[in-house]
């Protein structure tokens, strides 16, 4: 079936996209099967259900690129590593890129520039201050394009204020090059890569639904799903302050209890 931008924004406004809307979109275009326009077709979309008064962000994130063998992140030159979509995205006319070196965002709108100001200023990928609080902090939306909750990186924006005590393991001193060439020293708190702590971030989609915190359509053979983002977050907040372990694989029975409430 070949997908339409027509069927793209029919299916955005099912889910209750509207104008002025704040929505941060992660993205999968394969998901979709076949998409006439491509990846333009699906930013079309999203724009056009948004509206040009509203805001639309994606991550452009480098956090596999970006490290203390290769510091540097240019804000201009260096690729997005989450699919194809951002890539597109971050290049259309108007669009901005947060500066941060390993967890950047593209933004495009009127607030565009104060969404994605001082993202670099912060040592950690996804602080309260950065685009990922002021998405929740005006109450947008999260869209997943295909692919599931293992994509939310708003999941890590919580880790970080919940002040889980596994996040971090290492610091790296990273390197922004802007557009000019001014470079930028950013020191970086890095989100552990140890096995012991692996995410399983899709085990909390039912009790989301249940809530009325997440929900879906289908668009062409992609599932579309919209989160509520401050919503998630004022339900999550008291329980990672109890259980700081909710979001692992390696979750305790405690926490598995709580996830069948």
């Amino acid at each position: 079936m070949l997908v339409t931008k027509t069927a793209i924004v029919e299916g955005l406004e099912q889910l209750g996209v509207k104008r002025r809307d704040w929505v941060f979109a992660h993205s999968s275009l394969k998901a979709f099967g076949e998409v006439d326009g491509g990846a333009h077709a699906v930013i079309d979309a999203l724009w056009e259900s948004v509206g040009e008064s509203g805001l639309l962000a994606m991550p452009t994130h480098t956090w596999g690129t970006v490290n203390r063998q290769q510091p540097v992140f240019h804000v201009q030159l260096t690729p997005s590593m989450v699919g194809h979509i951002t890539e597109v995205f971050r290049h259309r006319a108007g669009a901005g890129r947060s500066w941060h070196p390993t967890h950047s965002v593209a933004a495009l709108g009127p607030d565009s520039g104060d969404f994605l100001r001082g993202h670099e200023q912060w040592s950690t990928p996804c602080a309260k201050n950065s685009p990922y609080g002021r998405l929740v902090d005006a109450g947008g939306w999260v869209l997943l394009l295909g692919v599931d909750l293992s994509s939310l990186t708003l999941f890590h924006a919580f880790e970080e204020w919940a002040e889980v005590p596994w996040l971090f393991n290492r610091e790296e001193t990273l390197y922004t090059v802007l557009d000019g060439g001014t470079v930028l020293t950013v020191l970086s708190r890095r989100h552990t890569n140890d096995s012991r702590y692996a995410r399983d971030y899709p085990a909390l989609e039912p009790w989301l639904r249940r809530r009325g915190l997440l929900r879906s359509v289908q668009i062409g053979a992609a599932t579309v799903r919209i989160l509520d983002a401050k919503g998630t977050w004022d339900a999550l907040k008291p329980v990672l302050r109890v259980h700081p372990d909710l979001f692992l694989a390696a979750r305790s029975p405690a926490a598995k209890t709580v996830l069948d409430l």
